[in-house]
């Protein structure tokens, strides 16, 4: 068995990918289009913003068809490209009935009514589902749906909460009635578990599109059918001797137990590319007293240096960064101090005649650029990544085609490794956490690395899941 992910960026990707590697299945991320053989894997890849266009083409998949229904994941929060990539996938696939919802209880994300909803508020109401530019999306998904020419059969809460064979007579339903999408209401997960429960038993193909939260409950039911072969989790990579001290029962690093390892010498370089007061309050937080680096996003409007190079105007700061690091002290990057930092640039390209979505892009591809700059330079501990993006533009500017999970920093936070042995990135959503999230996440790389150095590298190696029921 192998299942492919297609996933509307970097973030998701990883995040989706976690669950199935906790289930216990092989897991890679794949940047580009993959010419090894993926069977018994479970493969994401990665999207980026300017790789669906206006026509709904999805350039990364190529003209082929895809072999078997893949499994779309994308922010039950950021609508804006669902339709395009439903219907261009829904195309190439052997699956003619689509599966979808945007509930994710760990964000506090549902499908009630057909609304995709965030904290119980429409999403175009709150400061998750407001997109960059341009107005909210209808968060009515039906209606935003057959106006990109799908049919929709929507699926009620009051109808899942029958149980299996009910839900299961609805699928069948909308397979009559030629549907293309089903619309399901999701609350929490036990509605999650029961849709994909439903759906891979299903007679025919069914592609499921939804969150990270869909994501969880499609490994769940897959782990239940299933023996599979899986890649090592972090107890598995650890000498024996040092498991129980810094692992808890789920396999995740417990920051009591965490706390008793010394923590490594080398930095920690964390890039945040998220202007959300979220993202730029963790970053000030974990900064301290030196402050997070700016990198000024105006230089690259105003500095005359060719577009492959940095702008003169960043050279300072990076002066700074590299001397701290040189030094052993973690460095934290923003590319602005505020959103209305961020606001002014883009209006000030405006004016010059440049498309805001050409000056993101640019400014992702510098950013990049300078983590690149920095990690040829210096040897960091780790490397942490704030927003989708930037995370996206950072894996183009390093040239990594892949990235392994090696485990978990906290529930819905990936750690990847692009090849085994190779630094460590903690990709994180731009609106995820509090205050001292960043400063925690910078923690546990350096005594992750610590660690490491301690005992010899973690490399990965296959080792069987005994745990689950022949089926």
């Amino acid at each position: 068995m192998a299942l492919r992910i297609i996933a509307d960026s970097l973030t998701n990707a990883a995040e989706a990918l976690l669950a199935f590697h906790q289930a216990g299945l092989d897991t890679r991320i794949d940047t580009g289009e993959s010419k090894e053989d993926a069977a018994g894997w479970v493969v994401a890849q990665a999207l980026g913003v300017g790789e669906v266009t206006s026509e709904g083409v999805v350039l990364a998949l190529g003209p082929r068809l895809l072999p078997q229904p893949p499994m779309m994941v994308f922010d039950g929060s950021g609508l804006t490209p669902l339709v395009a990539l439903v219907r261009e996938v829904l195309s190439r696939s052997p699956a003619r009935l689509a599966l979808l919802t945007t509930g994710h209880p760990a964000k506090a994300l549902s499908t009630m009514g057909g609304y995709a909803l965030d904290g119980g508020l429409p999403v175009s109401l709150t400061e998750r589902g407001r997109p960059a530019s341009g107005p909210p999306p209808d968060p009515y998904l039906p209606s935003r749906l057959a106006e990109g020419g799908l049919r929709v059969w929507t699926l009620s809460w009051s109808e899942l909460q029958r149980g299996p064979e009910a839900t299961a007579a609805q699928f069948l339903a909308a397979s009559a009635a030629e549907a293309q999408v089903i619309v399901a209401d999701a609350a929490d997960s036990r509605d999650l578990d029961l849709l994909a429960h439903v759906a891979l038993g299903s007679p025919f193909p069914v592609m499921p599109a939804g969150t990270a939260g869909l994501a969880a409950a499609w490994a769940r039911a897959l782990a239940r059918r299933v023996v599979r072969v899986g890649p090592p989790r972090l107890a598995d990579a650890l000498a024996p001797g040092t498991v129980a001290s810094v692992l808890d029962a789920e396999g995740l690093p417990d920051p009591q137990r965490l706390r008793r390892l010394l923590p490594g010498h080398r930095p920690v370089l964390s890039l945040c590319g998220s202007v959300r007061p979220s993202a730029l309050e963790q970053a000030t937080h974990a900064a301290g007293s030196d402050g997070p680096l700016v990198l000024d996003a105006s230089a690259l409007l105003f500095d005359e240096s060719p577009e492959d190079q940095l702008p003169r105007a960043w050279h300072d700061v990076l002066g700074h960064a590299q001397g701290r690091m040189a030094t052993g002290r973690d460095v934290v990057l923003t590319s602005a101090r505020s959103a209305e930092d961020r606001d002014r640039v883009l209006a000030w390209g405006r004016a010059a005649g440049l498309p805001e979505t050409a000056i993101r892009e640019r400014l992702c591809r510098a950013l990049g650029r300078v983590v690149r700059h920095l990690t040829e330079r210096t040897a960091p501990a780790g490397l942490i990544l704030t927003g989708g993006e930037t995370a996206a533009a950072v894996w183009q500017a390093m040239d990594w085609r892949q990235g392994f999970l090696e485990g978990a920093a906290e529930v819905g936070l990936p750690i990847l490794r692009p090849r085994p042995g190779d630094l460590r990135v903690l990709i994180r959503a731009g609106g995820a956490g509090r205050a001292p999230d960043l400063g925690r996440a910078i923690d546990l790389l350096r005594r992750l690395d610590g660690l490491e150095r301690h005992q010899g590298p973690m490399h990965a190696r296959p080792s069987p899941r005994s745990d689950l029921p022949p089926g």
